[in-house]
């Protein structure tokens, strides 16, 4: 009867001892989906693009791990336009199995994702794997893409935090300024559109459009790519894109280009025209500049003297010259050549009085003119 009692004692015993260690293994381990720490959410820090080996300068970035489903073994992990070597090429999700052990929650996966650039050149299906490890909140990670067309395998490297879900979404650029000569008109922002115009002298060469330096803010707690006041390349008609990240990870991307090219004139130079009651001054380069005065030159033959509606001043905002246009009130002058008010204009092209006269009043002008000048 002893015996009996004690082969029932141990046989208790040893079950009670097989299924503590089991419990002891599933909570050290944390196999079980519903026992994987939950690791879903967004995590915000630096990310580094290396290709073939050669690392990029880190960038602020922000990937994204959700569920897939109700199992918190079973994730996706998400980083939004990815881009390397200058190239934006898309997104990369990339679905994770989570292990747990020993509170630090591993993640991998691999899928083959189909990736273009903005330009929409295919690099084609390339094998994308990630793992990674969280920790308190804590997330560091890898990604590998081979790119077979280009020859090129891309590694990126990401450690961040865990963010908390109160950050700003906020991701807007301001107050964009191009201080150059060059510039005929301050960039515009249109929010709604995400572009970024301005326009340029027409003398501007491409090594000039090289080295324009915009300044500009961004949104409190953002992020931007390329930064300010780094100079970009906007020759050829070339678009700079820049990627503002607000502080929760929200993107908005700026296309910043040149709208138009102005030709500007610094009125530094100009040429005595005529002689006698039309001698005047036009402003240079004359094969490109055309004004009013060329025709309110022949005001002196009806006794004008009161001046010419385009004229040369000294005050310049810039530089020596500048050219002052004037409205005058010529309605006294009793003669249907001559209007009542004869305005001061400057403009690019030629000045051809022919088309507002017949050919015998104009020919009739040009003989009083002519005249005039030889009798003085």
């Amino acid at each position: 009867m002893k015996k009996n009692l004690f082969y029932y004692l141990f046989v208790v015993l040893c079950t009670a001892t097989l299924f503590t260690s089991c419990s002891d293994d599933d909570d050290n381990g944390k196999n079980g989906d519903d026992q994987v720490t939950d690791i879903s959410g967004k995590y915000k820090g630096s990310l580094v693009v290396s290709i073939d080996g050669s690392a990029a300068d880190p960038v602020s970035q922000v990937i994204s791990i959700a569920k897939s489903g109700e199992q918190t073994s079973q994730v996706v992990l998400s980083l939004k336009n990815f881009s390397f070597a200058g190239r934006l090429v898309g997104d990369i999700e990339v679905p994770c199995t989570v292990e747990e052990k020993d509170g630090v929650q591993s993640f991998s996966g691999q899928k083959d994702l189909k990736f273009t650039t903005e330009f929409g050149q295919a690099l084609g299906t390339l094998p994308t794997s990630v793992n990674g490890t969280v920790k308190n909140g804590k997330i560091s990670m890898k990604i590998g893409v081979t790119v077979a067309l280009l020859g090129q395998t891309v590694d990126v490297d990401f450690d961040g935090d865990k963010m908390s879900g109160n950050e700003s979404s906020e991701a807007k650029i301001s107050d964009f300024v191009i201080d150059s000569d060059f510039i005929t008109e301050q960039p515009v922002i249109d929010d709604e559109n995400g572009t970024i115009t301005f326009k340029v002298n027409e003398a501007a060469t491409d090594d000039d459009l090289k080295a324009l330096i915009p300044t500009f803010n961004i949104s409190d707690k953002a992020t931007v790519s390329p930064v300010s006041g780094v100079a970009q390349d906007f020759s050829s008609n070339k678009v700079v894109i820049y990627t503002v990240t607000a502080e929760d990870g929200t993107i908005k991307t700026y296309n910043a280009s040149i709208s138009g090219y102005i030709m500007k004139f610094s009125f530094e130079e100009w040429k005595t025209v005529g002689t006698g009651p039309a001698k005047h001054e036009e402003p240079l380069p004359s094969e490109v500049l055309a004004s009013s005065v060329q025709g309110a030159s022949l005001l002196g033959i009806f006794g004008w003297s009161g001046g010419f509606p385009v004229e040369k001043t000294d005050d310049a905002k810039d530089g020596e010259y500048a050219i002052k246009l004037v409205t005058l009130d010529t309605h006294e002058i009793s003669s249907s050549f001559v209007p009542a008010l004869t305005a001061g204009s400057l403009f690019t092209g030629t000045f051809n009085a022919g088309p507002a006269m017949s050919g015998d009043q104009l020919s009739f002008v040009q003989g009083l003119v002519l005249s005039i000048i030889r009798n003085r």
